[in-house]
């Protein structure tokens, strides 16, 4: 949309306004109808926000006239701008990097004047200009275009991932599926993790993933504080956190919001009052060494991959290998685009009888799969549960609490007390087992606490065939069971 000029007017403000006017447009995003702007000397679309209108006043100003604008009067023109803006009714799907509308999937390959377009009809770029998504890029951005080589053969795929990444065997096909279904937006992406010994290639791995999705951003440094966490989620496409240690238990409720709802409220910089909401939505991978992942909730978001140690005669030069690995991101990148085109018109109508906790990426991913070879999306389903369950099973062990539970109902089928009896057996026999003579920090303390662990890890227990009740109206008793 295009605002309407003030009349001619020699005063400042009214002048600035109607430079901005004449070199801009206005849109509002069809997703969460935020304003946003283009202007003649930005490539990207721009959130409208004082920031970023003072600069493009600033910046006109300088390159028609070559004058400088006080920052208090292009502060005023921006609140001019912002009211007229209100009124915006050019809706269009705004969005970074990959976008997905209908069946068909935008990319924005970092090409000046085109965007990608995958769909089942085949691929092809559009003009920025025409193409129904207005993609936002950042500094970091660069306009050299991606090269994408279609001249490959899709079964080259796996055994070129090997080539390239140290993991497992048995999950290379999982992390095939999540790479190419890092281009399929608006599902629920699992966490994945990167685990193994050191000198596995845990961190590279990471930076190669990343290239992949977008070749100008690399890995972060998982910040403290839950807002710095939310911030660097909203301005990316995909996040990679590095060499990251213990994950608290608000790190991981985080998390969870990213890979399942999206949107993360928080107080506006120098408000009382007002809220901003930000959409952390998005894929995120992290990688550390002896990760110890506890959170029941976030481990059903998660997929776990073991990188196997590389041999010191085999290691290279990192310089040597990002050389190595961009001589093939061409052919990876059109092998995942030929599998998008393929797997795309199945991602609504493929029918599964039964699906994991992240559903739809268990359909994609099946999807994915069947398109890189024939009943390769039963073994990817076969996979992705074996790996939640191995999750599960590793976070029971290193569960003190869920350890000792089960080390309780070894050799009972049931059980029946109140709640300090319990939590005094489990207290005396994991004393009389441990090497410690004291209970770890994260072991209940009092039978309320010990309830409430309970209910936490109530799935966690199943996992172990146990179950409890406690007596009715009150949760000072229980009763367990053992299958």
């Amino acid at each position: 949309m295009k605002l309407r000029k003030f009349a001619e007017t020699t005063l400042p403000t009214g002048r600035l306004y109607n430079l901005f006017v004449k070199n801009s447009q206005i849109y509002r995003s069809a997703t969460d109808n935020s304003l946003y702007f283009t202007y003649k000397l930005s490539d990207s679309p721009l959130l409208l926000s004082e920031k970023n209108v003072c600069n493009a006043i600033v910046k006109l100003e300088t390159h028609c006239f070559h004058r400088t604008v006080k920052l208090s009067v292009a502060k005023e023109v921006y609140t001019s701008i912002k009211a007229s803006a209100e009124d915006c009714v050019d809706y269009r799907t705004i969005a970074k990097l990959v976008c997905k509308c209908g069946d068909t999937i935008y990319y924005d390959c970092n090409n000046p004047y085109t965007v990608l377009r995958i769909s089942p009809d085949g691929i092809n770029e559009v003009n920025r200009d025409v193409s129904e998504v207005l993609f936002i890029r950042d500094s970091k951005s660069k306009n050299i275009p991606s090269k994408i080589n279609y001249g490959v053969l899709i079964d080259d795929f796996l055994p070129m991932l090997k080539g390239i990444f140290h993991v497992q065997n048995d999950q290379l096909l999982l992390l095939a599926v999540y790479i190419i279904a890092l281009f399929v937006p608006d599902i629920n992406h699992p966490l994945l993790v990167i685990d193994g010994e050191y000198g596995a290639g845990k961190s590279f791995a990471l930076k190669l993933i990343s290239r992949i999705i977008d070749r100008y951003h690399g890995i972060e440094t998982l910040p403290v504080k839950l807002d710095d966490i939310a911030n660097i989620l909203n301005d990316n496409y995909f996040t990679a956190f590095d060499n990251v240690g213990y994950i608290t238990k608000a790190v991981s409720d985080l998390l969870c919001v990213a890979v399942t709802d999206g949107n993360y409220s928080k107080r506006k910089l120098f408000s009382d009052t007002e809220v901003v909401s930000l959409n952390i939505h998005k894929p995120v991978a992290i990688n550390g060494l002896g990760l110890n992942l506890t959170q029941s909730d976030l481990l059903d978001r998660v997929i776990i991959l073991f990188f196997e140690r590389i041999n010191d005669s085999e290691r290279i030069d990192e310089a040597v290998l990002y050389a190595k690995f961009d001589q093939k991101l061409p052919k990876l990148l059109g092998i995942i685009f030929l599998v998008l085109k393929k797997a795309l018109p199945n991602f609504n109508t493929v029918t599964l009888k039964s699906l994991p906790r992240l559903a739809d990426f268990g359909k994609v991913g099946y999807c994915i799969a069947e398109a890189l070879h024939e009943g390769y999306g039963d073994e990817f389903l076969k996979q992705y549960r074996r790996n939640i369950s191995s999750a599960r099973h590793t976070a029971i062990e290193n569960n003190p609490l869920l350890d000792t539970v089960e080390m309780f109902m070894s050799d009972k089928t049931s059980w029946t007390g109140s709640m300090t009896e319990l939590l005094q057996e489990l207290k005396k026999l994991y004393l009389k087992n441990s090497v410690s003579d004291k209970l770890p920090t994260s072991f209940p303390l009092a039978p309320n606490t010990l309830s409430k662990k309970l209910k936490v890890y109530q799935n966690d227990l199943k996992e172990l065939k146990i179950k409890y009740e406690f007596f009715k109206k009150t949760t000072r008793g229980i009763i367990i069971t053992k299958e």
